[in-house]
C-alpha cells in the first residue's frame, strides 16, 4: 500500500471514529429548577399530566393503549412511556396537591403493598422529569437505567416543603431506557404528575469536544494529502 494510501485510510478513519456516539462517556445531571430542566432538555418535550378523575382504580400498567372502562380510553395517556407497578395497581387521582389529576400507588383499600412505579421509555430518551409532592413521603428515590448502568438517586425531607419539588434529569445523550420512582409514604409509594420526557424524534445531538478534536484531525489529514498532491 503506498504512502498516500495510508494517510487517506487514516484521516477516514479519523472521520469514521469522530461519528461514532460517545454513549459510554455520558454523564447524567439533576435539576430541581424546571425551567432550567426544559432549557437543557431541548426540543419538544410530551408532558402527561394523568387526566383527572378521583380514585380511578387501573390495572398494573398504563400506556397509550390502555383501557380502563370509564376511566381511560386508548390515546388518552400519550405515548412514548409505560408506567407500572409489579404489584398492586396503578391510581388516577385529584388533590394531594397537584393540579388535576396525578398518578399513584396507593396501599388501601386493601392495605396491601404496590410496588415503585417503572416508567419504562418506548425509545431511549434524552432526559425526564416529574412533580412530587410530600403525599409520596419524606423520602423520595428514583433510579435510573440506562441500559444496564443504573444511578440512584434520593431526595430527603420533602414533606417540609411548601408545594411540589421538581425533579428531572437529562444525559449527555439519548440513552435512558427507564426510571423506577419510590416513596415511603403509608399510604402512597409514589405520587407523580407532569411526567416530562423528549421523545426519541426531538432529540438533537451535540457532538462532545473530543468529538471535533477527531473530526478536525481527519479534515486537516485530508487537507494535507490534497496540497501534496497538487504541489506534485
Amino acid at each position: 500500500m503506498s504512502l498516500r494510501h495510508t494517510a487517506i485510510r487514516l484521516a477516514l478513519t479519523s472521520l469514521a471514529v469522530a461519528a461514532i456516539p460517545t454513549a459510554s462517556r455520558a454523564q447524567v445531571t439533576q435539576y430541581s429548577d424546571q425551567s432550567a430542566f426544559l432549557t437543557a432538555l431541548g426540543g419538544t418535550p410530551t408532558i402527561e399530566n394523568f387526566l383527572a378523575g378521583s380514585e380511578l382504580f387501573l390495572g398494573s400498567t398504563l400506556n397509550s393503549a390502555s383501557s380502563y372502562p370509564t376511566f381511560v380510553n386508548p390515546g388518552d395517556i400519550q405515548a412514548g412511556v409505560t408506567y407500572s407497578v409489579a404489584s398492586g395497581s396503578l391510581t388516577i387521582d385529584e388533590g394531594g396537591g397537584f393540579t388535576g389529576g396525578f398518578l399513584d400507588g396507593p396501599t388501601y383499600p386493601d392495605w396491601s403493598a404496590v410496588g415503585p412505579l417503572t416508567a419504562t421509555f418506548d425509545s431511549p430518551t434524552h432526559g425526564f422529569g416529574f412533580l412530587t409532592n410530600g403525599t409520596a413521603g419524606d423520602n423520595v428515590t428514583v433510579d435510573i437505567y440506562r441500559g444496564a448502568t443504573k444511578t440512584s438517586y434520593t431526595f430527603t425531607g420533602i414533606q417540609s416543603l411548601p408545594g411540589d419539588l421538581f425533579i428531572g434529569f437529562v444525559s449527555d445523550a439519548t440513552d435512558i431506557t427507564s426510571a423506577v420512582i419510590g416513596g415511603d409514604s403509608d399510604l402512597y409509594t409514589f405520587a407523580v404528575d407532569d411526567f416530562t420526557f423528549l421523545p426519541a424524534a426531538s432529540t438533537t445531538s451535540t457532538p462532545e469536544p473530543a468529538t471535533f478534536g477527531l473530526l478536525a484531525t481527519g479534515l486537516v489529514g485530508i487537507a494535507g494529502i490534497a496540497r501534496r498532491r497538487k504541489s506534485r
